[in-house]
């Protein structure tokens, strides 16, 4: 898919090209050295909510370009005041403010950006194919689309994590507000191994101020009806709020496009009004196929320290992976290799068969199997595109198992931590659960 162009629009007269003083800092010694002005371009990031290409001139050398986001001049200054209260890698630090006193507009300006996040093509986030296909197929995140995703899900948990907890708590909290992310509000800055930084730049002001909800539905009259209540949404619900807006950035991304099982699962489970990090840390849409194989190994090691656990995944319905087994020519174990009988195609009768098969298939990914492959050779060249022919199969496969193992409690932590951070992988020893 083509990129989505950033906007060439006219600018409302009351700022078109106005040259202004900054009105509040964040410690930049430079600026506060010496007059610095700030040009507003015609040309906008993101679309047309308010993110400008711009420019700071300095006195005695070449202008400098940033980008300046123009909001009323009070919401520029509490915004301006709960970024620079972020330590967040992913969330942008503002230059500062810069107003027009007489049009009441204010301008929070950041060092450049490279553009907008929905300005990068749908391929580069997202494993696409047939892209000329009016709703070209989505099998998930690309792996710089992993890293995309895992940028949103650390900022909006480390935002989650800052507001007030008690009452009796008076420092080192954000205010609550709910960040923003929207077209002109996420941006990104091109690393040097080609990979995206993410920044979030904004924050919803006015609790009535979102399009969203808390269920992810639109707002009607919202605004008015909290200033007629008075009534204001405490930590869980603008946690939740936060959670619910990423989901429904991810869905803006995912626009045009037949996402899989797992991403619409994931953009649900953001946009649910219980959402939490716990849970979202399970999701399988978040985890790329090495957390999965993590994941499957962890399964593994819980029941071959244990073979007594084989008889929970006995008594759990399989996945219905049985049409895969088939096509590959999957057959039992022979008791007598050289009895001369062939056995049987392997029945996946339980949970215990299905992640058997997962193991000697997808991740043992055994030659002799791919050898009785009747299908196209390229179908299956390596655990990639194997695990893409069982999603095909059986798109919920991964989200079943996880719902499965959750509900026994062999494992504690998501796999998704371990893997990010580069922990050691723990072996979970029965004794121990």
């Amino acid at each position: 898919m083509a990129p989505k162009p950033a906007g060439k629009q006219p600018l409302p007269d009351d700022h078109r090209l106005v040259r202004m003083m900054p009105a509040k800092l964040s410690g930049h010694p430079e600026i506060e050295k010496q007059a610095v002005r700030l040009i507003v371009e015609d040309e906008t990031i993101g679309g047309s909510g308010g993110a400008y290409r711009a420019k700071l001139l300095y006195g005695d050398r070449h202008p400098e370009n940033c980008v300046a986001l123009c909001r009323k001049r009070s919401r520029a200054f509490e915004v301006f005041e709960v970024l620079n209260a972020c330590s967040h890698p992913n969330i942008a630090k503002p230059i500062g403010v810069w107003e027009n006193e007489a049009k009441k507009l204010g301008y929070i300006v950041f060092q450049n950006f490279d553009g907008a996040l929905s300005s990068v093509p749908t391929q580069v986030i997202f494993e696409v194919e047939n892209l000329l296909e009016p709703k070209p197929a989505m099998h998930g995140f690309s792996e710089k689309g992993f890293n995309i995703l895992w940028d949103l899900m650390s900022a909006v948990n480390y935002v989650n994590d800052h507001y007030q907890q008690e009452p009796s708590q008076t420092e080192n909290y954000l205010p609550l507000k709910s960040l923003r992310m929207e077209a002109c509000t996420v941006f990104f800055q091109l690393k040097e191994e080609g990979d995206y930084l993410v920044l979030l730049t904004d924050f919803e002001i006015d609790t009535g101020e979102s399009s969203q909800n808390i269920k992810g539905h639109k707002r009607r009259g919202a605004k008015a009806k909290a200033r007629t209540s008075g009534e204001q949404p405490d930590v869980h619900q603008i946690r939740t709020r936060n959670w619910n807006n990423m989901g429904e950035y991810i869905s803006q991304l995912c626009a045009g496009c037949s996402a899989n099982f797992e991403v619409t699962h994931l953009i649900d489970s953001l946009k649910n009004e219980a959402a939490k990090y716990d849970d979202l840390l399970w999701e399988a849409g978040l985890w790329d196929l090495t957390t999965k194989i993590y994941f499957l190994h962890e399964i593994f090691w819980c029941y071959d320290k244990a073979p007594g656990l084989k008889a929970d995944l006995n008594e759990r319905l399989p996945l219905g992976l049985q049409s895969c087994i088939i096509k590959l020519n999957v057959r039992e174990k022979a008791n007598n290799e050289l009895s001369g009988v062939t056995p049987p195609i392997m029945n996946e009768w339980s949970l215990y068969k299905s992640l058997h098969f997962l193991r000697v298939f997808l991740f043992a990914h055994q030659a002799d199997i791919l050898e009785k492959y009747s299908g196209p050779k390229g179908d299956i060249q390596d655990r990639k595109s194997a695990e893409r022919f069982v999603l095909e199969h059986k798109s919920d496969y991964m989200v079943r198992i996880i719902e499965e193992i959750r509900d026994l409690k062999w494992i504690k932590t998501s796999p998704y931590l371990r893997s990010r951070h580069n922990y050691m992988i723990e072996r979970h020893h029965p004794q121990e659960m």
